[in-house]
């Protein structure tokens, strides 16, 4: 279980990681192994989310859902698909955090 907020937890299941071959760090095996992970995450789609914070996810990660309302975030820093998972899913809860924070005045 992923921890959004106090009350949001997005259980793991939800999000599907994708591997692919990446441009980036990762030396001799930069063309050969895929390092490059990209979190998918079903917005639409998710039991865990409520109507109101659906809509603010939207509105705040628009240029990052898909037309079919699936958002993904990709990370290709590390040289390992490990270490681009983990920092996949820590800028998930980032940006999802960010969005759902309340607004200042």
């Amino acid at each position: 279980m992923l921890e959004i907020t106090r009350s949001l937890h997005i259980p793991e299941t939800e999000l599907r990681m994708e591997c692919t071959r990446g441009t980036g760090p990762g030396g001799q095996n930069v063309n050969k192994l895929e390092t490059c992970v990209t979190l998918c995450f079903d917005l639409e789609g998710s039991p865990s989310l409520s109507a109101p914070q659906r809509s603010r996810i939207r509105q705040a990660l628009a240029t990052r859902i898909t037309s079919e309302g699936v958002l993904r975030i990709t990370s290709r820093r590390h040289r390992t698909q490990l270490a681009n998972r983990r920092a996949v899913t820590e800028r998930f809860v980032e940006l999802l955090q960010e969005a759902l924070a309340p607004k200042k005045s």
